[in-house]
């Protein structure tokens, strides 16, 4: 699922505009403060008030309900993007009266067009958010979004967090708080399909693995990190029952000549934390390209922690995961490395 455009009126610097993306990748270019972020503020925006909107009042907050009041929030509560006020929201930081802020997203489902736009109000410090026009069915699938901002590391230790409360940490811009908790639920659907592909033989036919190695994300991710940094990931056991927090490692190890790779047999695994600041940048983009939950990746500058020899891989490789997983990616950049190196048409100027 792909969104096609995206409409802002009085949002930050727009006062009315429309982007259309690609299917696929697309590049937002452009000097500072030319409203590249901005494209990917407002997606953010619209997917954390989907999820505030489906939470408070259900999926029918969805639907065209303009007659309905809408739902209140403040800042500390607000948590897709970083601002100062909720009235840097607005272009000129005015918010002026009513609903007069609107983001509407547009995709198709089986060749059906679909939208829908979310307005907001600002009164008394405090954001209002309310449906005010769309098109979906109680049942019509909505893309889903993952916004990832600058790189700025990651937690020290991570809470588990149960699915509902991880669409809900994603939905709120929060995807760095829930790294280590989506790929353990990566690796544990594995381990189920492993487990079923396998079935009552001694170990799973060649051809079903061969199958499972290139369609199966958490394979996907393990095989893109070998091939760059060289390791593996190693979620350790996780039981709620007993567990609080999630941990996941790494071993690292060489490849063989016949194109195997092999594990150091002396490695102590180590939490992915202590690597450095490009390795987990790869790990975090990567895992939610992956996620088969996030239609929509939001990147803002990637490539802010990679060498340019990397710079322009980190795109290749994300380009092979759009066209096996149908995905669709926003990359804001400045960097000249990959900007030269991506096709004209899949850059937005």
């Amino acid at each position: 699922m792909h969104i096609e455009s995206i409409t802002l009126k009085n949002f930050k610097k727009f006062t009315s505009k429309t982007i259309k993306f690609h299917q696929g990748l697309s590049l937002l270019v452009g000097g500072n403060n030319e409203g590249k972020s901005t494209i990917l503020h407002a997606l953010a925006v619209w997917e954390f008030c989907k999820t505030f909107l489906v939470i408070n009042k259900g999926q029918g907050a969805l639907q065209d309900m303009q007659h309905i009041d809408g739902v209140g929030l403040n800042i500390d509560e607000f948590t897709p993007i970083n601002i100062p006020d909720l009235k840097y929201l607005w272009p000129n930081l005015k918010p002026g009266g009513g609903y007069n802020l609107s983001i509407r997203c547009d995709w198709k489902i089986n060749n059906e067009s679909k939208h829908l736009e979310i307005s907001l109000a600002l009164a008394n410090d405090r954001l209002f958010v309310k449906t005010t026009d769309s098109n979906i069915n109680t049942d019509d699938k909505i893309p889903v979004i993952a916004y990832l901002p600058p790189f700025a590391g990651i937690l020290d230790k991570e809470l588990w967090q149960y699915t509902a409360q991880r669409k809900k940490l994603i939905g709120q811009g929060l995807a760095g708080a829930v790294l280590r908790n989506t790929i353990i639920d990566m690796y544990i659907n594995n381990q189920t399909k492993r487990k079923e592909l396998k079935g009552d033989r001694p170990k799973i036919k060649n051809s079903d693995l061969a199958t499972l190695r290139t369609t199966d994300p958490y394979e996907q991710l393990n095989a893109v990190l070998r091939e760059i940094f060289n390791c593996e990931l190693f979620p350790e056991k996780f039981n709620s029952d007993f567990h609080q927090y999630v941990h996941v490692n790494i071993k690292k190890g060489s490849h063989d000549v016949n194109g195997g790779f092999n594990l150091f047999p002396n490695y102590k695994a180590r939490d992915i934390m202590t690597e450095g600041s490009g390795f987990l940048q790869w790990l975090s983009v990567y895992t939610y390209a992956l996620n088969e939950e996030i239609d929509v990746l939001l990147l803002d500058e990637p490539d802010a922690h990679l060498h340019c020899s990397l710079q322009m891989l980190l795109v290749s490789k994300l380009q092979n995961f759009i066209e096996k997983n149908n995905k669709q990616i926003l990359i804001a950049t400045h960097s000249t490395e990959i900007i030269k190196n991506t096709p004209f048409n899949l850059i937005i100027d």
